[in-house]
């Protein structure tokens, strides 16, 4: 199917986000070896990290998308809109659909868990409230739906105002973070919820963490050369910046994020810093010693969405089975989980999201029907 071509920097970053969100939630299964304080720690640090890089990747590339569709035209007509929703539905929607019915009886069955409720239907389980038990990985596919639906909207009424795109997404995505980072600030100070249920994990407060991938998209865009030239400075500098959350999401994790405030300011600089590093991701390109690595990391990098919804709600429950756990060493279930994981994901990609991706471009690659996002 016609693609643009891949970009290996950016096949590694989701690589390491996915590796980062697996290995997160396979230390559950090391209850008994490890203490509790370590697992949690470990369990934050793969998990959050995994999926704020997951959040700017996204923001970079669909942004981009629509970037590239401004400049043959300045303006967002209802068409363009629709072509856009439409490519990212194709894209996201079925494997989310498979797995959510499945979550909802075989999964609920098997595993005596949650079944979760049409909320999940319209990505309305987490909007601005916690998400609840069922099917817990979800909780990111809304925040990242909710973005899709939005930006196209907000994006039209933008250019309305100012016709000029290389102004009108960039003012957009920053007034994005800057009142998201405001709403959490005065969630946090007000109700003083949960940091993870009730500040990380709400549609409403999170969708800036994929606006600052955007805002590396249009930096990339409209500044190149300038991109090109700083790159390595500000990878030098983000990962600094991104030391720097680790250590404070560290502190969070052993004082049970108490109080709230202390830490609200934190999903703000964890942008900041994954997008100081993407543009050096971005236009990467693996010499004589790196292209053998290639391969393994784009194949890893393409059934990365089908292993972030199997490896929660199959494989990790599949080895946390009592009957597992007592007939099994840690070594074996661990191995069983990694591999599990793989292979339903390989799965998952052969015969739902590769088949509905290639029906994606053969009902919208005619002239008329051309979308911004890919």
């Amino acid at each position: 199917m016609p693609q643009r071509q891949r970009l290996p920097g950016l096949d590694a970053v989701r690589a390491i986000a996915i590796m980062l969100v697996v290995f997160a939630h396979g230390v559950l299964l090391a209850a008994p070896a490890i203490s509790f304080q370590l697992r949690s720690q470990l369990l934050y640090l793969g998990g959050y990290f995994g999926v704020e890089l997951f959040f700017a990747l996204s923001g970079l590339l669909i942004v981009g998308g629509l970037l590239r569709r401004l400049d043959k035209r300045p303006t967002l007509t209802r068409g363009d809109m629709l072509a856009f929703w439409q490519r990212r539905w194709w894209r996201t929607l079925p494997n989310y659909f498979v797995f959510l019915l499945l979550n909802a009886t075989l999964f609920a069955a098997w595993f005596n868990a949650p079944a979760p409720d049409a909320s999940y239907a319209v990505f309305a389980q987490n909007f601005a409230w916690p998400h609840p038990r069922a099917m817990p990985e979800a909780w990111s596919l809304a925040v990242e739906e909710w973005f899709y639906l939005l930006l196209p909207l907000l994006l039209a009424a933008s250019l309305l105002i100012r016709p000029v795109p290389c102004r009108a997404v960039p003012l957009l995505l920053a007034c994005w973070i800057v009142a998201a980072t405001v709403a959490r600030f005065t969630v946090a100070g007000w109700a003083e919820p949960s940091w993870d249920s009730g500040l990380r994990k709400i549609v409403l407060l999170r969708l800036d963490a994929i606006a600052w991938g955007g805002l590396v998209a249009c930096w990339l865009h409209y500044c190149r050369a300038r991109a090109r030239r700083t790159a390595a400075r500000a990878l030098d500098f983000g990962l600094c910046v991104l030391a720097g959350c680790a250590l404070w999401l560290s502190v969070g994790v052993s004082q049970g994020f108490q109080p709230v405030l202390a830490w609200a300011g934190l999903f703000t600089a964890t942008g900041a810093g994954i997008a100081l590093c993407l543009p050096a991701a971005a236009l990467w390109q693996p010499g004589r010693l790196g292209a053998w690595i290639i391969r393994p990391v784009t194949w890893l990098s393409r059934i990365s969405y089908s292993l972030y919804l199997v490896h929660f709600s199959f494989a990790l429950p599949l080895m946390q089975r009592e009957s597992l756990a007592a007939a099994m060493p840690l070594v074996w279930r661990l191995a069983g989980y990694a591999a599990v994981s793989l292979l339903g994901a390989w799965a998952a990609y052969r015969l739902v999201e590769r088949p509905t991706l290639a029906l994606r471009d053969r009902i919208l690659t005619s002239p008329r029907r051309t979308a911004g996002g890919a």
